[in-house]
């Protein structure tokens, strides 16, 4: 599977009624069977970026082609996995009932005994039966994430997956992130945590105000990862500065 992005640009309305750019220009080719990072201070253009290339934005300017198709193509063929952040209106419902919903919109069969072991594997045997309200964030994560992966997606989209997981649960996320990638799966994450990206992340793209301000593939950086991302976003400041 490749991902091809081109001079893709959204604006939203700002508070004073004047448009900004979330996303302007972006331009990124991503390769088939890895891992993309998206990282950027809040408000940088993460999450448009994914809600775009998920077709949930209307953008004013760019294409988005995955494996010469539309998104809609990929939905349809149930190849798409998603973790939002946070989902609306779940709170009165139970992971169960979340997960065996989607089964159902998904049509999928014969997943049982594959549901079972991964609640266990992600120790989560006590939250499935009560409703959402009551997990902590943590395992609302994880069942968020349990629903994406179920169903052996080519492309599986995480959204900030590991935010509030306790260490544990969160080296589990990571290593069957890494197993999802070695399936054959393409693998799009945002995250604050560089550590997450160090052992999952083979792309990583640095966002900035909705612009792409650096690229890299993480076996080519040869500096600490914090140090290098600090660099780029210090950069963009002083170049800002001198326009």
């Amino acid at each position: 599977m490749s991902i091809h992005i081109e001079n893709l640009s959204k604006k939203y309305k700002g508070y004073n009624a004047k448009k900004f750019y979330a996303l302007r220009d972006v331009n990124l080719e991503i390769e088939d069977s890895t891992c993309l990072a998206l990282i950027g201070q809040n408000g940088a253009g993460k999450t448009t970026l994914i809600k775009c290339l998920l077709g949930f934005l209307h953008y004013e300017q760019g294409k988005i082609w995955i494996d010469n198709r539309r998104i809609k193509d990929v939905i349809l063929e149930n190849q798409l996995g998603f973790m939002p952040e946070k989902i609306e209106n779940l709170d009165q419902i139970t992971g169960r009932s979340y997960i065996q919903s989607m089964i159902m919109l998904r049509g999928l069969k014969n997943v049982d005994e594959k549901l079972e072991q991964l609640i266990q594997r992600l120790s989560l045997e006590k939250y499935m039966d009560i409703p959402m309200a009551h997990c902590s964030k943590g395992n609302y994560k994880k069942i968020l994430f349990l629903q994406a992966i179920l169903h052996h997606p080519k492309l599986l989209i995480l959204d900030e997956p590991t935010d509030g997981v306790d260490p544990i649960s969160r080296r589990i996320m990571l290593e069957m992130i890494n197993e999802q990638k070695s399936s054959g799966c393409y693998v799009i994450i945002t995250t604050h945590l560089l550590s997450d990206i160090e052992r999952v992340a083979d792309q990583i793209v640095v966002l900035n105000s909705g612009c792409v301000i650096a690229e890299t593939k993480r076996e080519e950086l040869k500096e600490d990862m914090e140090d290098w991302y600090i660099q780029c976003l210090e950069k963009c400041g002083e170049d800002c500065e001198r326009m």
